[in-house]
């Protein structure tokens, strides 16, 4: 069995995504999950799908052709979108989020 270190480093290594601010940030949060002693559910998903896309680099593009959107859709998910989709409505979305508790904003 690969530790987590040997799959951290495959992960970077052969997932593809090196081109676009966008993928490298995918790439890098899932590095990042890739540290965790403990992933909860959500994280031990993306671990999982990463995994996968690995695996799927060996297969026919058509054997699990929607595997990239969801990965990329659970990532955003779990961590927002990446900074380059972050517009002023995600911004304020996210305030209302923290400080939804307080009575000026409702």
């Amino acid at each position: 069995m690969r530790s987590r270190k040997e799959r951290k480093e495959e992960w970077l290594e052969y997932c593809g995504w090196h081109y676009s601010a966008d993928e490298r940030w995918f790439r890098d949060k899932i590095a990042k999950l890739f540290d965790l002693e403990t992933p909860n559910e959500s994280q031990q998903r993306l671990l999982f799908m990463a995994d996968l896309r690995l695996t799927l680099f060996d297969l026919p593009d058509a054997a699990y052709p929607t595997h990239e959107a969801e990965l990329k859709a659970l990532l955003v998910k779990e961590f927002g979108p990446p900074p380059s989709e972050r517009g002023w409505r995600w911004l304020l979305s996210r305030f209302r989020q923290e400080f939804s508790h307080q009575r000026f904003l409702r």
